[in-house]
């Protein structure tokens, strides 16, 4: 008969604020995220708890997440959540959309844990009328699922890391100095926070990267006043904040034109760790090094004011060939991949027995 008390009848479902939970229920999901997280990324250290609670509690200006956890007697063995645009918020292509997480233990998995939480949060999310569910997997186990449930994949997003010990500093050098006489009348600037102009070219050319970004996927989904008001406010956020800092290079014309960026974030709290974020060029400047110039004027400035980094991080869509052969050149290796699954809502409950 195998062992009754895995049948679903003796699990319990729990939706609870994470952001006011109590110590020790926070210490029950830390232990379940550290568990996962070092599967996910096995030869990083672990998130510290107080890091990742004062993430959690930090307000989002567009988004909800709601959080529910599974117990077995009083044993926390699954948690999910359900994130969703905030009511009130302009947002016509994301309004119907939730992403869904969903965590499980190992011994606990293809047990039937994971379809009891998603049953719950998709009953829930028909609740507020959400149309099409995307739930995202680092691990075999979890694009097993979505596969299971004929998840249609729309994004394919490998993660990659570069120790510094194993950069080779000539090359980098070396391009640095060609791509200098290929541009010679751009001048490369860092800022930590960029104003004015700046800031207004600097949003123009996210804009367009992620339209660009866009393409790579199946389905195309990008709402571009709400990708500006969002990320207007999370810029803002970050720097009232203070909690992760950035690190911007700009290549500039003569004529003060912002042509291309590179950018890097960290947390002071995880002075080992450095997050390699957007890397872009105008497509009328494209050919002449320049994405290059910028990743290697990065390093160097990496190099030489942030002497305790270790490895630096990022994530490329998996379609974006030519920012991979950088990347592979530089000696970033993957360490793993993120599928993105797409679901319908109803045809996902008809699945689940829901409708």
């Amino acid at each position: 008969m195998g062992d009754i008390n895995n049948k679903p009848q003796n699990w319990e479902v729990v939706e609870y604020d994470l952001k006011n939970a109590s110590s020790e229920l926070f210490d029950k999901y830390y232990s379940i995220y550290s568990q996962i997280y070092k599967e996910e990324h096995p030869d990083e250290p672990l998130l510290p708890l107080d890091i990742l609670k004062e993430r959690i509690q930090r307000n989002d200006p567009s988004w909800c997440n709601r959080y529910f956890a599974i117990f077995r007697n009083d044993d926390y063995i699954g948690t999910g959540s359900i994130q969703f645009v905030k009511p009130g918020i302009e947002a016509d292509e994301f309004k119907f959309l939730s992403t869904f997480y969903i965590r499980t233990l190992p011994e606990y998995r293809r047990k039937g844990v994971g379809t009891t939480i998603l049953k719950k949060m998709t009953r829930e999310a028909l609740k507020i009328d959400i149309k099409t569910i995307e739930i995202y997997s680092m691990l075999d186990s979890g694009k097993a699922f979505c596969e299971h449930f004929q998840g249609k994949v729309v994004n394919n997003f490998g993660f990659n890391r570069l120790d510094i010990e194993d950069i080779d500093w000539g090359m980098v050098e070396s391009w640095k100095t060609e791509a200098e006489t290929k541009t010679p009348d751009i001048k490369i600037e860092f800022h930590e926070t960029l104003t004015g102009k700046d800031w207004e070219q600097y949003l123009e050319m996210q804009i367009a990267f992620f339209k660009e970004l866009s393409l790579f996927d199946e389905e195309p989904l990008f709402d571009e006043e709400f990708f500006r008001k969002d990320f207007v406010e999370y810029e803002k956020k970050r720097i009232e904040e203070g909690v992760r800092d950035s690190i911007t290079a700009i290549a500039r014309e003569i004529d003060g034109t912002i042509v291309g960026y590179t950018e890097i974030s960290y947390d002071k709290r995880e002075p080992y760790k450095v997050d390699q974020d957007m890397t872009g060029v105008l497509k009328e400047r494209r050919g002449k090094n320049l994405g290059k110039r910028l990743k290697a004027e990065m390093l160097l400035k990496i190099r030489d004011t942030k002497p305790d980094v270790i490895f630096i991080t990022t994530g490329n869509d998996t379609k974006n060939e030519h920012m991979l052969e950088i990347n592979r050149k530089l000696g970033f290796k993957q360490s793993s991949v993120s599928l993105g699954y797409s679901f319908k809502i109803h045809d996902l409950a008809i699945k689940l027995g829901l409708e």
